[in-house]
């Protein structure tokens, strides 16, 4: 018997369904024998019963775990578009503590990431009466945080966490009336479909989790200017970015569309143990830099260093 049962909320539509197969074959792979993942898919009107199936095909290869969908129908189908490659299917994670009234808290994993460890401890953290628990978005931190303060009004960046691997404490959320604050406020921000919603509203109550549980694509940049050391001991951030519990690739660029991203063939791996290993990929390589970007790169990351080391000395 499983003694350690974890309930994982993700959210797709038809178009990268096979990659919710690669985030769970990920998971089960790197999962202690004693833990048990309760899985659920918010799936949009376009997931096909064929796709659904083949989903389902796991249960013959893995047991510790329940696979369960639940069609969204075409909800927040019409929300205004305020991003430019995250559409509507992100904010279904403000419809999860009125989906789920069974559990007290859950993990919400977006579906562009690989677990590299088991999550319970991620899980059994401890985080108070905060609403919700994830890590710092550093390349927000860095690159745009008065932008993205002024855009959201919110006192300050200093909360501001990816919304991408989050444990929810889903019993304060529904008694406080969280959930129905983030739905209000939806398409309100550019930039953003449900991360700024969820930093504004739960600002001030938002628990830092270790960065190993969501190392990302476009903080790889960071770690080499040196900046991540404003946020993290380094001793933190040498642990997380040699081996990262959580990796999430970030951006536009992902791994099942480029195959020399970084971690991306461990990406590969994964996908070609699920039941959509035999789908045409077509992954392109992303060029790499000429002498004068390479040139240009140099200077701009050394330039950064000496900004940053200004601006938090």
């Amino acid at each position: 018997m499983n003694s350690n049962k974890i309930p994982v909320v993700m959210s797709s539509d038809n178009k990268v369904f096979f990659t919710v197969a690669t985030v769970i074959v990920s998971m089960l792979e790197n999962a202690n024998k004693d833990t048990f993942y309760d899985i659920y898919v918010l799936c949009t009107d376009t997931v096909t019963d064929e796709n659904k199936n083949k989903l389902s095909e796991l249960k013959k290869q893995y047991e510790n775990f329940s696979l369960s969908f639940m069609d969204m129908k075409d909800t927040f189908k019409n929300i205004p578009r305020t991003h430019k490659y995250v559409n509507y299917v992100s904010a279904f994670k403000f419809l999860i503590p009125s989906l789920f009234p069974q559990f007290d808290k859950i993990l919400y994993l977006d579906t562009d990431v690989i677990v590299r460890a088991d999550l319970t401890e991620l899980y059994n953290t401890d985080i108070g009466d905060n609403y919700v628990a994830g890590c710092l978005c550093l390349v927000n931190h860095i690159t745009c945080r008065d932008d993205i303060s002024k855009e959201t009004g919110m006192e300050s960046m200093d909360y501001y966490i990816n919304a991408g691997v989050i444990l929810m404490n889903l019993k304060l959320i529904r008694e406080n009336k969280i959930d129905k604050q983030c739905i209000d406020m939806i398409g309100s921000f550019k930039g953003s479909v449900d991360q700024h919603i969820m930093n504004k509203v739960c600002y001030g109550k938002i628990f830092f989790l270790p960065l190993k549980y969501n190392v990302s694509n476009s903080s790889l940049k960071i770690f080499e200017s040196g900046a991540a050391k404003f946020f993290y001991s380094l001793q933190e951030i040498e642990q997380a970015y040699k081996n990262p519990a959580v990796f999430h690739w970030t951006g536009g660029n992902k791994p099942w569309q480029y195959y020399n991203l970084f971690l991306s063939h461990e990406w590969f791996r994964y996908f070609i143990k699920t039941p959509f290993k035999y789908m045409k990929l077509d992954r392109k390589c992303v060029k790499r830099a000429g002498l004068f970007s390479l040139v240009k790169r140099f200077l701009s990351v050394t330039l950064k260093k000496i900004w940053y080391s200004l601006i938090y000395k």
